[in-house]
């Protein structure tokens, strides 16, 4: 018995060797075209697709990544793609696509109508980051200022994992917007790319964002108003917040966040909802322009309550703009309610947009200011 349970032990180590000597799903990378982001335009009922592709080049000493970007059109996304083949010779691989743009136009129709290749094809990943232009043709953002010797995706991404140190963008990734459009009273922030020009130079930069609800882009929200958005939403990791005439000085001061928690509980009684905000915000103070002695307790105290004030009203009025300009439930109270009491959100979730729209939100603020960078008292009295 022994013997033949050694047999068998050995007999499944030489089958299972030689079942394990490739990758199952090997691709023979020089077949392909490997997608590192892509733009798609619509016109006159023709999607143009323009993708950017990598190319290795090996000099000398060092080898590196070259950029060659192509542009094909097509009655559907998906004739589009293979429609590739005939001006680069090979099939595209998304499996690195990590940038996708759409154009303007295209956000304000449907949405869904060009990203379900994406989500349907098993090669385009889950976390590939969209994003909406804000020219007037999404493949500008790639063919603007194009070089061969740059990757204009590397730059996009390093400017989308930086967010939480700027905070003017939301980062939104594939998975988030197909989400979204599992229900119409769902709404969410895509951020606004652009280019900019200056010192004989032309980068790409993401300011603001697009109010995508359901499947269609309904408004957009400058860097600041994203900002406030995000704070309400709980998104809000870092960056900074410059705040004039504080506590009715002449002084301005920037501000570092640290930290913030952002808890939205819903509130029924006597037949009404109402929805509760409580924002919690650490900061530090990181610049001051002015002489305000912020170092002394009571003129601090006297900052915190201002910044309080100052930041409650930019808070509800972007939520008010969101109620009646937009009508769209970007803050996810209508899943909060959900999850509350459900029997309540089945009555409102049918007239959701109504509902929302008069819906009494209260925010109620927490600022925490820790520390004062290096200096205790600013520069002009020193």
């Amino acid at each position: 018995m022994k013997v033949f349970k050694k047999l068998l032990l050995i007999f499944m180590i030489i089958v299972n060797t030689f079942l394990s000597t490739s990758c199952w799903n090997y691709k023979d990378i020089e077949r392909f075209n490997i997608v590192m982001a892509f733009a798609i335009d619509k016109i006159d009922n023709e999607y143009i697709l323009t993708v950017e592709i990598v190319r290795p080049e090996t000099g000398q000493n060092q080898s590196q990544y070259m950029s060659n970007i192509y542009e094909y059109k097509g009655a559907t996304m998906f004739e589009a793609v293979r429609g590739f083949i005939e001006i680069a010779g090979k099939k595209l691989f998304w499996a690195h696509a990590s940038v996708g743009i759409l154009s303007k136009s295209i956000a304000s129709e449907d949405i869904s109508s060009v990203l379900d290749f994406f989500y349907r094809d098993v090669e385009p990943r889950e976390n590939l980051m969209i994003l909406i232009s804000n020219k007037d043709t999404a493949k500008e953002i790639l063919e603007t200022g194009h070089k061969e010797n740059e990757l204009r995706n590397t730059k996009l991404e390093y400017i989308l994992e930086n967010q939480k140190d700027s905070s003017k963008y939301p980062k939104v990734m594939l998975t988030d917007v197909i989400e979204n459009l599992a229900s119409k009273e769902k709404a969410i922030l895509i951020p606004l790319i652009d280019i900019t020009h200056g010192n004989d130079n032309i980068t790409p930069e993401i300011k603001g964002s697009a109010v995508l609800k359901y499947n269609k882009v309904v408004g957009y929200l400058t860097g600041e108003e994203t900002q406030y958005a995000l704070w309400v939403m709980g998104k809000l990791k870092g960056g900074v917040w410059a705040v004039q005439d504080i506590a009715e000085s002449d002084s301005d001061i920037t501000f570092e966040v640290f930290k913030n928690k952002t808890k939205i509980k819903p509130e029924y009684e006597d037949g009404k909802i109402k929805v509760n905000v409580y924002i919690t915000t650490t900061v530090s103070i990181g610049e001051v322009n002015g002489s305000i002695p912020f170092y002394k307790e009571d003129v601090k105290e006297k900052i915190k309550k201002d910044a309080e004030k100052k930041l409650k009203n930019r808070l509800e009025y972007i939520v008010k703009k969101m109620q009646n300009e937009y009508k769209s439930d970007i803050f996810s109270f209508g899943d909060k309610i959900n999850i509350e009491n459900k029997n309540l959100w089945k009555s409102l979730k049918p007239k959701w947009d109504e509902e929302f729209e008069k819906l009494p939100v209260n925010i109620n603020v927490d600022f925490i200011i820790k520390g004062s960078e290096i200096s205790s008292k600013p520069i002009k009295e020193e």
